[in-house]
Parts: structure tokens; C-alpha cells; sequence
């Protein structure tokens, strides 16, 4: 063996006894191959059965290192020299030390991104909403985040909201209006729209709303349609019986038919218009096949809508819907995704296997989940050299990404985190050293040495929305959410890899298409 690789060999041996492995990266599998993700480069290489078997002793928490050498000298000579030239000419395990981490500035500092380069403005026109869905976070018997309210933004609030953020953004500028049920303050809306439209004259502007559609009217949907680059995400569980079993009125009274009657106007107002239609779909229990694919059904049979809709369907936020029967589906394999109860990932993979992946129909509801995880894999971060800095997890900019400004004026960091430690005031604009205190130094300081030791430090996408109290960061509760997203990128790494095996050309979807991101 040439002095170089038993150098190598010599690394490796170690790190294994002197550093913490599993951060170095990560096995998986698909059905026919074994890989390995290298945490410090991003990289992905394929494995041979001894190599994924000498690995796996590398990576186990059992092993001193002795097993590790003795699998290493069983392999042939010409296997053991494969073997360390990989891992010196791709760089592999050699993923620095976690000393930091850092927030993209695009080469400027906190506060020059905070006072010039806002990008996104969140308006909570209404914290009251005519649903009572029994899986919203909102709900009164849900912990996690406050109950409905009786908030209700005024016109003057809105409008020096707008000021605030046309002010202190670039050129490009997206606003967004948030509940409660936004349409409760349509007066509100549309006044900020025709207000923004003026003050952001020669800005790159969008805008974005999510509604349950009850409300909408003929004279609504026309004025959304009208508007330039306005995209709109309907909420719509599925069929009468699954939108009725969780989507409801106070009292339990049934949605679905008023939902479907604003549906249809806002898709005949959008007939002509060059504004995206989105479906945003809640799936509850049960989650047999049989259910999956009656929603899938519905959603590919309503012809009345564009057929590039998009359809997005998650599960419901941990703790707000009862889970007991998940404990009879787990000791079912068919529903088993590797090794991991996951029924709609499995059904939606199966889908883009067999169906493939079309941007031209997306009325369904495996293409938008099966796009995004190959644009998230594809677009992860890759070096040929091990990676000099890492980042904030998957942290925005606070103040900058998005200016969350509540019903009252209050700033927050963003409308996903619920509970959170105020900014600011839109009176005061946002205080500097506190977002610097609280959501980056404070952060980094109780995430790092969990950080450290993670192997999906550099595709994390874990943030404040799942961090924080009104008190500052829950560490614990943090630590939940890594572990559990730990596993989804494991399984997004082998769909990925799966897809990649058994559909090629699958990646050509990704070509030329633009989505927006309300």
C-alpha cells in the first residue's frame, strides 16, 4: 500500500477512535444499492455490499475501532485500495469541526439586511376565523401556540406596515395576508393591495393569500384575478365526507359545500388570469390506501380548475389530532416506508415511480411533494473541499425574510412560530440588538452542541418556527423536531436516490420551472 493511502487509513482509524462519528455523514439504501451522504462535502457516493458492510462497523457506536480493521484487511487488496482512494480524492470524512454558525448575510451584516433588504411582509389581517378545524394549531386544546382571538387589524396599522417594509426592502418585495380566516377583513386586503401597488411603484411586487374559501365572492375573486402576481392557496381537505370530518363550522357543522362554492368562483375569475391557483390539503386519520387514493380521486377529477394547480397535502401538526391508530397501522408492513410509518410518502412515491412527474398536470397530490424533495436533494449543498463554514440550520434572516406584524403591530419573525418574542412595534421598527441577542446569538448558543454532532448539519432545514416560546428558545422541544427530521432527510436522500435508479430523467421536471412560495 502507498504511503498516501495508509495515511488515509491511518485518518480514518482516528477519527473513529478520537471523534464523534456519526457526524461525518450518513448510510441508506434504496431497494437495489447502499449509499453513504459525507457530511463535510455534501457528496453522495454509491457502495458496494463489503463497503456499505465495512461502514456500517465504521459508523457503529459498538466498535472501538478493532472491528473496523479487522473488516478492513478481510477485503482484497484491490478493494481496500477502492476503498481509501474514494475517501482521499473525494474528501470524504473530513467534515471540520462545528466552532460556529452562521447566518447568510449575502456579504453584508445583520443590520444593513434588516434596514434595506426585507423581503416579505406577513399582514395578520384577522386572528378570527368562522372554522373551528379540529387539527388547528389554534385550537383551544392544542398548547403549542395561542387560542383564536378577537383581533382585528385596522387600516392604519396595514398601511404603516407597508411604509415600513417599502422603506427598508430592495427590489423585490412579496406581501402576504394572514388569519384567522383573512377574508373576515377583505376591506383591509384589498385596501392594502391598491396601497402597496402605488407605494411600491417600480418594485418587483407579489402577493399571496391563504383562505377556506367560505367567504369568497364573485366580486372577490375578480379583484384577485385582476391583480398582478397575487397567488392564492385554497384550503381543501379532499371529498365531502373527508373535508367534513375535521373542517368544520362551530358546532361541528359541515364546510364542504360552501368551500366548493368559493372554489369555483375563484377558478372562473382565474380562467384568464396568469395568477396561481394552489390547494392546500390536511390528511387525517385513518390513512389507508383506500382513503388516500379517493382523495387523490377528487382532486384529479375537479376539471373546472387549471391543470397546473398545485395540491399540497401534509399531516397534521404533531399533537393537534389524535393519533391512537397509528399503533394498528405499525404493525402492518404495507404501510411501513423504510422502516418508518409513513403512508403517504410511500403512496406518493409509488405514484412518481409509476406515473412520473409531469409539470403540466400537478393536480394531484404526489406531484408538488415528490418536486419539492427532488429540488431539496438536488439543491443541496455540495463542495469539492469540506465545507469552510455552517450554517444557521435552516434560520431565515430575522426581520429581513419575512416582518410578521401582528393584529395589534407587533413584530414577529414569522407566522409559523405562533408564540414568539416580539421584534418590535410597527410604530418603533424592529430593535436590532434584540433579534441579535435573542434569535441569533442566543440560538446558536443552545443549538451548537447538538449541532455538532449532527450529520444533517448542512441540509437541515429546522428553524424558529418549531424553537421558540414567548420567553425565548425551548431547547427541548427543538431537540424533538431534529430528531424527527433527522429521519425525514434519511428517507429524502434514499426517495431521492430510489427515484433516481428506477425513473431516469426524472430530474428533467426540474428544468425551467418556477413555483412561488407564499
Amino acid at each position: 500500500m502507498e504511503d498516501k493511502l495508509r495515511l488515509e487509513f491511518e485518518r480514518i482509524k482516528h477519527i473513529k477512535k478520537e471523534d464523534y462519528m456519526p457526524r461525518f455523514g450518513k448510510l441508506f439504501n434504496t431497494n437495489f444499492s447502499n449509499y453513504f451522504y459525507d457530511t463535510g462535502t455534501g457528496k453522495v457516493v454509491s457502495l458496494d455490499d463489503e463497503e456499505y458492510e465495512l461502514m456500517t462497523v465504521l459508523f457503529s457506536k459498538d466498535d472501538d475501532g478493532e472491528k473496523f480493521k479487522a473488516v478492513f484487511e478481510e477485503l482484497s487488496l484491490e478493494k481496500q485500495l477502492n476503498f481509501l482512494e474514494t475517501c482521499s480524492t473525494e474528501k470524504l470524512l473530513r467534515a471540520k469541526k462545528v466552532e460556529d454558525l452562521k447566518l447568510v448575510l449575502d456579504d453584508t451584516d445583520l443590520e444593513d439586511q434588516i434596514m434595506n433588504h426585507t423581503k416579505q411582509l406577513v399582514l395578520e389581517v384577522t386572528e378570527k376565523c368562522n372554522f373551528r378545524c379540529k387539527y388547528c394549531i389554534y385550537n383551544e386544546d392544542y398548547e403549542g401556540d395561542r387560542n383564536f382571538g378577537m383581533g382585528v387589524m385596522e387600516w392604519e396599522t396595514a398601511k404603516k406596515a407597508i411604509d415600513y417594509v417599502m422603506d427598508h426592502s430592495g427590489s423585490t418585495v412579496s406581501v402576504t395576508f394572514y388569519g384567522g380566516e383573512p377574508l373576515l377583513n377583505y376591506k383591509v386586503i384589498k385596501s392594502s393591495i391598491e396601497y402597496a401597488l402605488k407605494k411600491g411603484n417600480g418594485k418587483d411586487l407579489s402577493f399571496s393569500i391563504t383562505s377556506n374559501m367560505t367567504l369568497m365572492t364573485k366580486e372577490m375573486a375578480q379583484f384577485f384575478a385582476s391583480v398582478p402576481k397575487l397567488s392564492f392557496l385554497a384550503s381543501l381537505d379532499g371529498p365531502e365526507m373527508v373535508q367534513n370530518a375535521a373542517r368544520v363550522y362551530s358546532g361541528n357543522k359541515p364546510t364542504f359545500d360552501d368551500t366548493m362554492k368559493g372554489l369555483h368562483c375563484l377558478a372562473n375569475a382565474f380562467e384568464n388570469s396568469q395568477n396561481i391557483l394552489m390547494i392546500n390539503s390536511v390528511l387525517i386519520p385513518p390513512y389507508e390506501y383506500g382513503k388516500i387514493n379517493a382523495i387523490n380521486d377528487f382532486f384529479e377529477g375537479l376539471d373546472f380548475l387549471p391543470n397546473n394547480t398545485e395540491i399540497r397535502i401534509t399531516y397534521p401538526q404533531l399533537d393537534t389530532y389524535p393519533f391512537e391508530h397509528w399503533d394498528r397501522l405499525v404493525n402492518n408492513e404495507k404501510y411501513l416506508f423504510y422502516g418508518t410509518l409513513d403512508p403517504l410518502t410511500k403512496w406518493q412515491v409509488y405514484q412518481a415511480r409509476n406515473k412520473g412527474l409531469d409539470k403540466e398536470n400537478c393536480r394531484n397530490i404526489y406531484f408538488y411533494p415528490m418536486y419539492s424533495l427532488l429540488r431539496l436533494i438536488d439543491g443541496r449543498r455540495r463542495s469539492e473541499e469540506p465545507f469552510d463554514f455552517y450554517p444557521c440550520n435552516g434560520c431565515c434572516v430575522p426581520g429581513a425574510r419575512k416582518v410578521y406584524v401582528k393584529t395589534n403591530g407587533d413584530i414577529q419573525v414569522c407566522e409559523k412560530i405562533g408564540t414568539s418574542p416580539v421584534l418590535g412595534n410597527i410604530e418603533t421598527g424592529i430593535n436590532i440588538q434584540k433579534v441579535q441577542e435573542v434569535f441569533v446569538d442566543n440560538y446558536v448558543n443552545a443549538s451548537i452542541a447538538d449541532c455538532a454532532k449532527c450529520w444533517a448539519i448542512n441540509i437541515c432545514g429546522n428553524c424558529y418556527a418549531n424553537s421558540y416560546t414567548e420567553t425565548g428558545i425551548d431547547i427541548e422541544n427543538k431537540r424533538q423536531y431534529c430528531m424527527a427530521m433527522q429521519e425525514a432527510y434519511k428517507d429524502n436522500l434514499s426517495v431521492f436516490y430510489t427515484l433516481m435508479e428506477e425513473c431516469p430523467g426524472i430530474l428533467d421536471v426540474l428544468k425551467g420551472s418556477v413555483y412561488a412560495n407564499p
